[in-house]
C-alpha cells in the first residue's frame, strides 16, 4: 500500500510493547506497528509506530535499513510525532518538510497550504493547528498545518512518515522537493488483518 510511485509499504506484524517516550521521560504501554518501507531510490526501511491510547500519542520512527548512509543513519533519530485530536478518533501531526544542506537533513515547519507537497493533500486531511488540537497553541505552533489521521489507521501514519522525511531527503538537489503521485492501490487496513 502506499499510492505513490516508487514507494511500497507492507504490513509486517504488532505486538503490545513498552518503550521510552522522550517527552514524558518514562516508560509507556501500547501497540507497536511495525511495517516495512521500499523506496525505489533509496532502500528498505522497518518503520515502526507506537501507539498509547492512553497518553493519546503515537510515535512513528524508521528503526533499521538496508543500507547505513549518512542520510539512513540521520532518519533513524528523527521521528514523527501524532497527537489526540480535537476530533473523535483522530490524531494530527504539525506538517514539516524535510530538506538536505550540505548533507545534513534538516526540517522546517509549514506554514503556507502552498507549501504541502501534492501527495501530502491528496491522501490526509490539512488543516490549521489551532483547529485540530485540544490545547491552545503555543506561539511556536500558532497557524502551522497539521495533518489528520484516524487513529486506526497506523498505516496512514507511516505513508505520512515516508513523504514527509523519507522521500525529500533522496530527491536529487538541495531543498524541500516534491514527490510524484501515483494511482492509489487496494490495500488492506491491518489493524483487521491481525
Amino acid at each position: 500500500m502506499s499510492g505513490i510511485a516508487d514507494v511500497w509499504i507492507n504490513f509486517m506484524n504488532k505486538k503490545e510493547g513498552e518503550w521510552f517516550d522522550q517527552n514524558l521521560r518514562r516508560n509507556i504501554t501500547g501497540t507497536i506497528y511495525y511495517y516495512e518501507v521500499l523506496h525505489k531510490g533509496s532502500g528498505v526501511y522497518l518503520v515502526s509506530v507506537m501507539m498509547c491510547e492512553e497518553e493519546g500519542k503515537a510515535v512513528v520512527s524508521t528503526t533499521l535499513t538496508d543500507e547505513n548512509s549518512t542520510l539512513q543513519d540521520q532518519l533513524k533519530r528523527h521521528s514523527i510525532v501524532f497527537n489526540r485530536g480535537r476530533n473523535e478518533g483522530t490524531y494530527y501531526h504539525p506538517l514539516s518538510h524535510s530538506y538536505t544542506e550540505a548533507g545534513r537533513l534538516r526540517y522546517t515547519r509549514i506554514t503556507n497550504e502552498a507549501e504541502v507537497p501534492e501527495e501530502i493533500k491528496q491522501n490526509f486531511t490539512i488543516d490549521k493547528y489551532e483547529n485540530v488540537s485540544p490545547k491552545n497553541p503555543t506561539k511556536a505552533f500558532l497557524g502551522k498545518l497539521v495533518a489528520e489521521v484516524p487513529k486506526d489507521k497506523p498505516d496512514k501514519m507511516v505513508l505520512l512518515y515516508t513523504l514527509e522525511k523519507i522521500l525529500p531527503a533522496f530527491n536529487s538537489g538541495e531543498g524541500p522537493k516534491p514527490v510524484s503521485a501515483a494511482p492509489k492501490p487496494e490495500s488492506p487496513n491491518p489493524s483487521e488483518t491481525s
